[in-house]
């Protein structure tokens, strides 16, 4: 990538053109971590408890204890 130092004005016109639309012009809200979290923390529980049962039902699953 260039530096600015290396840039022509048509260049840097164009960059200031590109950035200046409308498709990068977004708001985006803030990043909440902590949903994330929560998302993936269900997901994985959800993910185990469909695996345990899938053991449980072709027995692979012994709940006996050793």
């Amino acid at each position: 990538m260039r530096n600015k130092d290396e840039m022509t004005q048509e260049d840097l016109a164009r960059v200031e053109n590109y950035l200046s639309s409308p498709v990068h012009q977004v708001e985006r809200g803030d990043f909440k971590g902590w949903h994330l979290f929560a998302f993936l923390t269900a997901v994985l529980i959800a993910l185990g408890g469909l695996a345990i049962f899938l053991a449980i039902n072709a027995g692979a699953w012994n709940q006996a204890p050793i």
